[in-house]
C-alpha cells in the first residue's frame, strides 16, 4: 500500500465505483473526500473562497474551526484535509504516515491533521475537572440555590461541560461537595 495519496486537479472525477472501492481502498477514502471538495467548490463558491483565504471552516469531518477555543490547538482527520484541498482547487497531496498542521487564518487555531483515528477521539475527550474546579462550581451552585431557591438540573451539566456520568439512572450523584439534582 502506498503511504502517499496524490492526484492532480485536472484528473476527472471518478464514477461507477462501489462503496468499498470509494472508502475502503488503499487511499482510505481520501480521494473521494477530495472529489467532494472539488464538487462543493463549484456549488458553494463562498465556502471555497474561505478555504482559499486560509480559513478552516466546519465541514463533514473533524478539523474545522468555528470559533477560538481556550486551548488554541486541536486535532483533525486527513479526510478533512483532503476535502479542504479539493475546495481550494489544489492537487490532492497527503502522506498517510505523517501529521500535518495548519493554522486557521480567521481564528488563529492550530489544527493538526493526523492519520490515526483513535488518537483523534482520544485527544478530543473533554478533560476531567480538578478538585479546585469542582469546589469552584460547587460554590457557584450553592449560591444560586441559596439566592434563587432552585434545583440545578441537567442544563447545568451542559453549561459547565461537566461529565455526563454525574447522572446515573436519573438519580443525583455527589461529586465531592457538588450535588446536582435532576429537575422533574
Amino acid at each position: 500500500m502506498s503511504q502517499h495519496v496524490q492526484r492532480t486537479i485536472d484528473t476527472p472525477l471518478r464514477s461507477g465505483l462501489t462503496r468499498t472501492q470509494l472508502w475502503e481502498a488503499a487511499d482510505k477514502g481520501l480521494i473521494k473526500c477530495w472529489e467532494i471538495g472539488r464538487q462543493r467548490a463549484t456549488r458553494f463558491p463562498d465556502l471555497a473562497q474561505k478555504c482559499l483565504a486560509g480559513e478552516l471552516p466546519v465541514l463533514g469531518w473533524k478539523g474545522g474551526v468555528s470559533r477560538s477555543l481556550k486551548k488554541n490547538e486541536k486535532y483533525g482527520s486527513l479526510k478533512y484535509l483532503a476535502q479542504w484541498q479539493g475546495l481550494r482547487g489544489e492537487d490532492l497531496d497527503i502522506d498517510l504516515s505523517s501529521e500535518r498542521s495548519l493554522t486557521c487564518s480567521r481564528t488563529k487555531m492550530l489544527v493538526t491533521f493526523t492519520p490515526d483515528r483513535r488518537s483523534i477521539s482520544i485527544r478530543w475527550r473533554k478533560p476531567r475537572l480538578s478538585r479546585a474546579e469542582v469546589r469552584s462550581v460547587a460554590t457557584r451552585v450553592q449560591r444560586a440555590h441559596a439566592v434563587l431557591g432552585i434545583q440545578i438540573g441537567h442544563v447545568l451539566v451542559k453549561l459547565l461541560n461537566l461529565p455526563e456520568r454525574l447522572f446515573r439512572d436519573g438519580h443525583q450523584v455527589e461529586v465531592t461537595e457538588l450535588m446536582i439534582v435532576r429537575q422533574h
